[in-house]
């Protein structure tokens, strides 16, 4: 949901318009899910309430493996798209600096704000379908990253401690009837409330025809909080 929603005192139609279309939208990504279950026999497993934790302890462990330069770890953890940017990102770096990401605390528990899944039409004659499941989680957290080397800064030495707030993409996929574990996608932004709009109310005509509030693929911002340094 956007932040800056119409106050329900002075804009009350627009906004019960807006808590209808979410409803509905959880309520379709509900049944996506529902759907996924039932992808094969035995019937899979889904553990809603695991997502959240399972989303945060992928969050510690890849920036951890980032900064350590660890592109086992990252090829392991993340999918495809995600995997090619961190490659490339740790090959742009200075060879002989040291980097340490530092996690002190979570603030709060993560949060799932959308959690959606999708049968797969392929078909490679074994009979066994595909599908995918996504999920969107809210995760905030106070981290550090320090540099060591002739070149880092007194800022980049200290490693400055930083209350961040992403919002993290999960993925996960029943490939030729095997379930997969999660991984990470990348992350997204929240939605402003003019595309949340634009959702719900469609333009006909124009370039794009509305905007759709798709999940982005915005783990190279996320990661810009490591800029230079990385």
């Amino acid at each position: 949901m956007p932040k800056n929603m119409p106050s329900l005192t002075s804009e009350p139609r627009r906004r019960v318009k807006m808590e209808f279309q979410r409803l509905f939208k959880r309520l379709k990504d509900f049944a996506s899910v529902i759907s996924y279950i039932w992808i094969q026999k035995p019937r899979l497993k889904v553990h809603f309430l695991k997502t959240g934790t399972t989303a945060q302890a992928l969050h510690r462990q890849m920036y951890t493996a980032l900064a350590d330069g660890d592109s086992t770890t990252l090829a392991a953890l993340c999918c495809e798209g995600l995997r090619a940017h961190t490659t490339a990102l740790l090959s742009s770096r200075p060879r002989n600096a040291t980097y340490t990401w530092t996690l002190h605390r979570y603030i709060g528990k993560p949060r799932v704000l959308s959690h959606r899944a999708a049968i797969l039409p392929i078909d490679d004659g074994s009979g066994t379908k595909t599908g995918i499941r996504q999920a969107v989680v809210r995760i905030r957290s106070v981290q550090s990253l320090t540099r060591t080397d002739a070149k880092a800064s007194a800022e980049e030495a200290k490693g400055e401690e930083r209350e961040v707030e992403e919002f993290v993409v999960v993925q996960k996929r029943v490939w030729r009837g095997t379930e997969e574990r999660w991984r990470m996608w990348g992350t997204t932004q929240p939605t402003s409330l003019g595309q949340w709009e634009d959702v719900i109310n469609p333009k006909i005509g124009g370039e794009d025809g509305g905007k759709g509030n798709g999940v982005g693929s915005g783990m190279a911002e996320a990661m810009s909080r490591m800029p230079e340094m990385m």
